[in-house]
């Protein structure tokens, strides 16, 4: 992570691979997938789509390095979660609100048994009515 002058948390693509709990490999293939970075030679590119969601280089240790803004974990978060096909899980419900996704999942199933048992017992799905 990088500090600077503003309240704003600049982060190195291995400390955002962190936050969003996957392998840094595992980060820099998304950040490819979604076009924000490319590959050229041994070093990563900030794409057009990277410069504009605020992807920037810094100069460290005589390397070049991308830097992110804190606010793109949000956007990769919920890449993230698309990519598993445009479904919520119940992992990524328990990575939101830290609650086991074991739970979620229990949750889910009594849900499913409470709608069973009131059609069973004759109560029928309605629409509400245009107020």
């Amino acid at each position: 992570m990088v500090s600077n002058n503003s309240s704003k948390k600049e982060l190195y693509t291995t400390y955002l691979s962190k936050e969003l709990k996957m392998s840094t490999k595992a980060m820099f293939q998304q950040l490819v997938e979604v076009g924000l970075i490319i590959r050229n030679g041994d070093d990563w590119e900030l794409t057009q789509a990277g410069k504009s969601k605020g992807g920037i280089y810094k100069q460290v240790d005589n390397k070049r390095r991308i830097i992110w803004p804190e606010s793109i974990v949000a956007d990769l978060d919920d890449t993230k979660a698309k990519q598993s096909g445009n479904l919520v899980t119940a992992t990524y419900i328990s990575d939101k609100f830290d609650i086991p996704a074991s739970r979620i999942n229990l949750i889910y199933l009594l849900a499913e048994l409470i709608r069973l048992c009131l059609n069973l017992a004759g109560y029928k799905k309605t629409r509400l009515r245009d107020g």
